[in-house]
């Protein structure tokens, strides 16, 4: 696990896409009796009404 660790945030999620793929493809070989694993995007959705304040 260490060889992930430079690819997270400070949220420990994934920085890159890339970098979760890579992830999910190894977790497939790595469980493969839960695979197949997927890759999720999350996105900060700003409100307007908060940032007009």
């Amino acid at each position: 696990m260490r060889r992930w660790s430079t690819s997270l945030n400070e949220h420990l999620l994934f920085s890159t896409y890339d970098a979760a793929q890579a992830f999910q493809r190894w977790t497939d070989k790595r469980v493969p009796e839960h695979a197949p694993f997927w890759v999720a995007s999350l996105f900060v959705v700003e409100d307007a009404s908060v940032a007009s304040r």
